[in-house]
């Protein structure tokens, strides 16, 4: 297994894990002479559907598609669709006649924003890459794609990509906290109510302060124990009213943390969180 990247952190972060990696030019004539060099026997990709690099490498090589398309996504396009084409419309002509728009469930849609600099560079792309979007969904031209739901590979095969071309693997993350939640099977439930906190305020949402402030009242007044996992942005100024009547957890997000303080509680409280799957997979009630 080799890296193979034209970003310089990531090539840097590379040198540091002691990983192989090398360096590839962006130059498009450069970048194809050095991969035909190395002349890899197999590429993982992350996209490929608007990174005329990757549909390269797919078009030439044994190549399979890591999809990081999420379990939403599905409903999403199928909205999109429906919608059909928003923009320009001279500028959608335009796109049509180079070849720089894909295809969604028999619909047309752009992939690329209509800057004057933009098109320029698909140009080029078309040019020394034969670039060409066929779908919205990335993979086409792949040997394989790797999801990680069956509502994905769905997706996939609605859109026209053949079967034998998909596959579904599941979810390691999902696996991954499965095997956390195991671990803390014993755990004492000391902790009433936990809540998970969210920097709403950023955003504008003051109220969010004031709910939590009526759920630290009524906890406090029900002689419960509540803790309030804060978010890692949060601000902890944001909730110093709150001490003496619950527990501020300051501690940082990190899977194993958040699944011991979600088995030590008896009930689990957010507002939108993807600590919701840790709750679920602990069988606690949200």
């Amino acid at each position: 297994m080799h890296v193979l990247t034209s970003r310089k952190d990531i090539y840097n972060n590379a040198l540091s894990s002691s990983l192989p990696v090398t360096l590839i030019s962006n130059s498009p004539r450069r970048f194809k002479r050095e991969i035909r060099n190395i002349s890899p026997s197999l590429i993982f990709v992350d996209s490929d559907s608007t990174s005329a690099r990757g549909q390269w490498l797919a078009k030439n090589f044994t190549t399979y598609l890591i999809s990081e398309l999420q379990i939403n996504s599905r409903a999403r396009y199928r909205a999109r669709s429906k919608a059909g084409f928003i923009g320009n419309v001279f500028a959608k002509g335009i796109h049509r006649l180079a070849g720089f728009t894909g295809l969604l469930y028999g619909v047309e849609i752009d992939m690329h924003d209509f800057s004057f600099a933009t098109f320029l560079r698909l140009i080029r792309d078309r040019l020394f890459f034969d670039y060409k979007p066929h779908s919205a969904l990335p993979g086409w031209y792949c040997s394989k794609v790797i999801v990680q739901h069956n509502e994905i590979k769905k997706l996939y095969l609605e859109n026209g990509y053949a079967e034998a071309q998909i596959i579904d693997i599941g979810s390691p993350y999902e696996d991954y906290f499965v095997d956390i939640c195991r671990g803390y099977a014993d755990t004492n439930t000391d902790i009433d109510v936990l809540l998970f906190c969210q920097p709403l305020y950023l955003r504008g949402f003051d109220d969010w302060i004031a709910e939590v402030s009526d759920l630290v009242d009524e906890c406090y007044e029900n002689g419960l124990n509540l803790v309030l996992k804060l978010h890692p942005r949060d601000d902890i100024e944001m909730y110093s009213a709150f001490e003496g009547k619950c527990t501020i957890d300051c501690s940082d997000g990190a899977a194993p943390g958040v699944i011991r303080l979600i088995k030590r509680s008896k009930l689990v409280v957010m507002k939108h969180s993807t600590v919701m799957i840790h709750a679920l997979l602990c069988n606690k009630p949200i």
